[in-house]
């Protein structure tokens, strides 16, 4: 916030960039305006009389930012129109998704979240068919990555190997990488070492190790960090999940959500922390009022929108939480976890052909998922197809061999198929997991 105009930007941020050399051209620094350029839509259009540009969606003379979805969509279809692109994905089952009221930019500009690290949040400006993407090539191994730095300041010198060691574990948690977070991590405990004074870094490597899930190796990080700063609501956040992670000082990681959303009341993504944290203390009206309170604050917050419909499913209030999953999905169309939930509201409805229709849809999107494919394996089942939720469930425990519900389904799909044996089997399985689970038992008591 001590940035004027006209000083370097240098003096004030620290900017890293993965080197690519596969890539003759590249990004140097992670901006909207780079990635829009690699849209399609930016391609085909230079040249013409209409060109997309940033004020084509971003009318610096309108409050779009005040504005809601279909304000943004509205410029997509007047070039992608609906019904055409329905014929033209006659046949795919994206084809149905495509109508006038679509989320277009929730598909194809999806937004990257990336809960607690700093300056991570951001919308893809990248236009693109995403389902693409789910089939590239996995993210090159830590060991390959090297992070270059942007500004000569952080070449080959004590500040910007710390400064770079607290990128590798942003982007460590950007891109998935857990071993870039510990590269990251391992580097900033030798550095800062001697200097208990660098907060960030110490934020930083107490965040690492609570990504990581080294909840003890990070209280004492981020408690420096707190006590440095100890008005930054983000850090205050981090210190009070790793406390309630870690399942200790409860008491005070609550008073530690709290104080936090003193300072900034509209920290939708700490409020729902807090809803979350409350909800496993069993307070389940108090934390639908701060989902409420945070989708309030931000109305295409869909992990808010999610949580509050999670938590009235778990009440019984099936109008809210159809309301509220139904938002989430038409925020993030890829959302599975909002899928799986709003299937399970459309099943307490009777409404088995809604609740299909989003299993199913849960499965394209995330095939290696082992929830949706779990869910739409109990569904199968439910529905007298069980050859077809067995290949389903074996799928879904293959990737997840301690699901226990999916194993117990098994025993009962066989079960059901009379192959008795291999029902028992998994039966068995499922109570070496939960020895109190009720559907196994039932499986091994009536092939006894």
């Amino acid at each position: 916030f001590d940035f004027r105009p006209g000083q370097p930007l240098s003096e004030h941020i620290a900017l890293f960039a993965e080197e690519d050399p596969s890539q003759e051209e590249g990004i140097d620094v992670i901006s909207h305006a780079d990635r829009m350029k690699q849209s399609e839509c930016y391609l085909a259009t230079i040249g013409t009389e209409r060109p997309l540009e940033c004020t084509t969606c971003h009318d610096p003379h309108q409050g779009f930012r005040s504005f809601g979805s279909d304000y943004f969509d509205s410029t997509c279809v007047s070039c992608h129109s609906a019904n055409a692109l329905r014929e033209r994905l006659m046949g795919s089952p994206y084809a149905g998704e495509h109508t006038p009221s679509s989320n277009c930019f929730g598909c194809h500009m999806p937004r990257v979240e990336v809960e607690d690290a700093p300056h991570s949040s951001f919308t893809d400006h990248r236009i693109r068919v995403v389902q693409d993407d789910l089939a590239a090539e996995p993210v090159a191994a830590h060991d390959k990555v090297v992070l270059r730095p942007y500004f000569s300041r952080d070449q080959n010198t004590d500040s910007g190997a710390i400064y770079e060691s607290m990128a590798q574990v942003i982007y460590g948690k950007q891109t998935g990488q857990l071993a870039l977070i510990r590269k990251g991590v391992d580097r900033l405990e030798t550095l800062l070492e001697r200097d208990t004074t660098n907060s960030e870094g110490l934020f930083l490597m107490g965040l690492g190790h609570q990504m990581l899930g080294e909840y003890e190796k990070s209280y004492s990080p981020l408690e420096s960090a707190v006590r440095l700063a100890p008005e930054n609501p983000e850090r205050l956040n981090a210190l009070a999940q790793s406390y309630e992670l870690g399942g200790v000082k409860l008491n005070i990681a609550g008073r530690l959500y709290r104080r936090a959303l003193s300072i900034q009341p509209a920290a939708a993504d700490i409020r729902v922390n807090y809803g979350r944290f409350l909800e496993s203390q069993g307070l389940l009206d108090q934390a639908a009022v701060q989902y409420r309170e945070a989708v309030g604050e931000d109305d295409r917050f869909e992990v808010g929108y999610y949580n509050l419909g999670a938590v009235a499913l778990a009440q019984g209030k099936l109008g809210l939480a159809e309301e509220a999953l139904e938002k989430a999905v038409s925020l993030n169309p890829l959302y599975t976890e909002a899928l799986g939930n709003l299937g399970l509201v459309y099943l307490a409805q009777s409404r088995e052909v809604d609740a299909g229709r989003v299993f199913e849809r849960a499965v394209i999107i995330a095939p290696a998922d082992p929830t949706a494919l779990g869910n739409l394996g109990a569904f199968k089942l439910n529905t007298g197809s069980e050859e077809d939720a067995i290949e389903l469930l074996r799928r879904a425990v293959a990737l997840n061999p301690t699901m226990l519900d999916a194993i117990a389904n098994l025993g009962l799909a066989y079960f059901r198929l009379g192959d008795l044996e291999t029902a028992r089997q998994y039966a068995r399985r499922a109570l070496e997991i939960d020895g109190s689970n009720q559907l196994a038992r039932q499986v091994i008591a009536a092939t006894d």
